[in-house]
């Protein structure tokens, strides 16, 4: 219900006049508290002023409410305007309506639905305004976002862009981006504004943990004003991130029906905290931020494509030649050693031919489990073909490459394979090592001397690691 503010009313108008006012969809409300903020319940109210009897006080308490809102309107009821203080003869241009001490009550609801009806239309306009703001401002989010997918083909950093155009918009101090776990349906960090996408980060969070897998869980937006007092907070993103959450903001990223992630965006920066415009707008943003994710994924699932092995999913000749040319020029550079390790299976082809290719395939998917297994994040190893495999040891010397490779041969000697195919198979390998720049001084070279280190094996011994020039 509207309020109508009686400034200087004659003593008993309220209780003569508040029914009247109540049928016509007003409430009276006598204004003889001090100043302080506009009453806005209801919408924003009519100020009835009686010029009459208006007191200093009064006349304070009107003029902060028209300092808060200059355009409220007024109902003025006074006698000849020269009978005015001379702050009521200065707001006399402010009032819709003026009425004479002796009113009638048919003039006074005439002025009061004029007033109402005035007051919805600038209401209405405001909300017009508002609105028109807030789609321009989607609109120009879109456009800009839009111009950002299409200005580069690098995916991450595309999507760090996205995300920083969206902490922006909303007002927040940072972002972090959750990304679904394909394999547990859980949430994997990503990234975070000035922290780039890493594979190394542990950080998880299971369905319904956290913010972020609240979120995800109802797949619906969560806004959570203060963190101290909401139980589903986990501290473990900000113990990875750096940041301090006072204010959070989830949005889950979903496309055509499917969960991608969720995005974080972290500590409101205007006092109020984050709106539901702030949850509408980003929501808005997701949708784009969903097309550079799958991007992400396509790109990478391309970029893969071109440097695995499809069956074992290591590096392919095309990687590893590219890999040992760096790795030779670092190590001429610094004069450093590279050291190779060629492997090949034993009596492999027994295998294809008493149980075939697909179990020879299976073979070898668990054989490269134990290859990266047993090497270092520095190390590359690649399937050079059939049941070949080429290790890449940087900045590794004779000795330590023998010792790696006889860490490998005695895991593969102790593994009985194929167990989930109701086999138990015995498996040894032969280990031909070359180091640069030991032995060789190219990468042709270093290959080859490897590759004719791991033949000796083979004619002579098999299940054995030999070093080029000597066993």
């Amino acid at each position: 219900m509207r309020k109508v503010l009686a400034f200087g009313a004659v003593p008993g108008f309220a209780g003569e006049y508040a029914a009247f006012f109540s049928r016509r969809g007003f409430e009276l409300d006598e204004c003889t508290s001090p100043a302080g903020p506009l009453p806005l319940e209801g919408g924003r109210p009519v100020l009835l002023v009686f010029g009459a009897s208006v007191t200093p006080r009064d006349e304070s308490l009107l003029a902060s409410f028209l300092d808060q809102d200059g355009k409220l309107p007024v109902i003025l009821v006074s006698r000849e305007k020269a009978a005015l203080s001379d702050y009521l003869k200065k707001i006399t241009g402010k009032a819709r309506y003026t009425l004479p001490e002796k009113f009638l009550k048919k003039d006074l609801v005439t002025s009061l639905k004029g007033t109402a009806e005035l007051l919805a239309l600038t209401e209405k306009v405001a909300e017009l305004e508002s609105e028109f703001i807030q789609k321009t401002k989607e609109l120009s989010c879109v456009m800009e976002v839009t111009k950002v997918l299409s200005s580069s083909l690098d995916p991450s950093k595309v999507m760090a862009r996205i995300l920083e155009h969206t902490r922006s918009v909303a007002g927040a101090q940072s972002w972090v981006l959750f990304i679904v776990d394909g394999d547990t349906g859980g949430l994997m960090f990503n990234s975070a504004k000035g922290r780039p996408a890493s594979k190394e980060c542990p950080l998880r969070l299971g369905p319904g943990e956290g913010i972020s897998g609240w979120a995800a869980e109802d797949r619906s937006p969560k806004v959570v004003r203060d963190v101290s007092l909401e139980p589903r907070f986990s501290g473990e993103v900000d113990r990875t991130t750096g940041l301090t959450t006072e204010s959070v903001m989830a949005v889950p990223i979903i496309c055509e029906g499917k969960l991608l992630g969720v995005v974080e965006l972290v500590n409101k920066q205007i006092p109020g905290g984050f709106t539901r415009k702030d949850v509408e707008l980003v929501s808005l943003l997701m949708d784009q931020t969903a097309l550079a994710i799958e991007r992400t994924e396509l790109y990478q699932r391309m970029e893969d494509l071109v440097i695995t092995d499809d069956l074992t999913k290591l590096f392919n000749l095309r990687y590893l030649d590219r890999t040992l040319e760096v790795e030779i020029e670092r190590a001429t550079r610094y004069n450093l050693s590279v050291s190779l390790i060629f492997m090949d299976v034993d009596h492999f082809k027994d295998v294809n031919d008493r149980y075939g290719h697909l179990i020879g395939s299976k073979l070898l998917v668990e054989i490269s489990q134990i290859l990266l297994k047993g090497l270092r994040k520095i190390d590359i190893v690649a399937r050079y073909g059939g049941d070949e495999f080429v290790i890449v040891l940087p900045q590794t010397d004779v000795k330590s490459a023998r010792f790696i490779a006889e860490r490998i041969r005695r895991a593969i000697e102790k593994k009985v394979f194929l167990e989930s195919e109701n086999l138990s198979l015995n498996l040894t390998a032969s280990f031909g090592i070359a180091s640069f720049p030991d032995h060789a001084s190219s990468q042709e070279e270093l290959l080859q001397l490897a590759d004719e280190a791991m033949y000796r094996v083979k004619y002579q011994t098999r299940n054995d690691v030999y070093v080029a020039g000597n066993k």
